[in-house]
């Protein structure tokens, strides 16, 4: 499962040409990088756990995982990966992360700790937040992205969050029933929300709240 990760909407983002795009409301991929924010209180999460499911910081040997992860047809058609993403791109991506974003592993995968996805949180102010995420082809169907948006999600409102926002293309059925596994609520189709590569496209916006976890 994979959501075109690219979340903003809260402040301008910059980044290098050549190796930064721009990124828009509710998604985000190894790509971009948030501007810096002092008063993030999302920062140093370091790993997190349910038990079986563990988000932990990038490592550099992420990078080949990585790279087979942006080349693979689905997740270019549903995100903001660049068509042709570099080992390079991996490794500065590995080496300099942004905050906070894990990589997804689980102690039952065939090669504990490999990377099997990613999952970012996108701060747009102290109380809402969005998530984007993308799963590696071979660790689809096995529920790690749906423990993976619950596991942030809780963090997210243990460090203060009343809102956490999940965007997905309507035709991305998969990411969409991530969303609705792990509890999120749709609220309906955000016109003309995103840009992906030229093409306009609509967003099915689901959230989730406190009062309901």
């Amino acid at each position: 499962m994979m959501m075109g990760p690219s979340p903003t909407g809260w402040r301008p983002l910059v980044f290098a040409a050549n190796r930064r795009y721009s990124i828009d409301f509710c998604k985000r991929a190894p790509h971009s990088r948030p501007m810096a924010h002092s008063e993030n209180p999302f920062l140093n999460a370091g790993a997190l756990s349910d038990g079986t499911v563990t988000l932990r910081p990038y490592r550099l040997d992420d990078a080949d995982d990585l790279v087979a992860t942006c080349a693979d047809p689905a997740v270019l058609e549903w995100t903001q990966v660049p068509q042709h993403y570099t080992r390079d791109m991996a490794l500065d991506w590995c080496a300099n992360p942004p905050e906070p974003s894990w990589v997804i592993t689980s102690p039952t995968a065939e090669h504990p700790g490999r990377y099997s996805g990613q999952i970012d949180v996108r701060v747009h102010t102290a109380h809402y937040v969005s998530l984007g995420y993308m799963s590696a082809p071979w660790a689809r169907g096995r529920g790690l992205m749906t423990a993976a948006v619950r596991i942030v999600t809780d963090f997210a409102f243990a460090r203060g969050a009343q809102r956490v926002e999940v965007c997905v293309h309507p035709d991305n059925t998969a990411s969409r029933r991530v969303a609705e596994k792990a509890g999120f609520t749709l609220e309906g189709i955000r016109r003309n929300g995103e840009v992906l590569r030229g093409d306009v496209r609509d967003l099915a916006v689901y959230s989730a709240v406190p009062e309901e976890a």
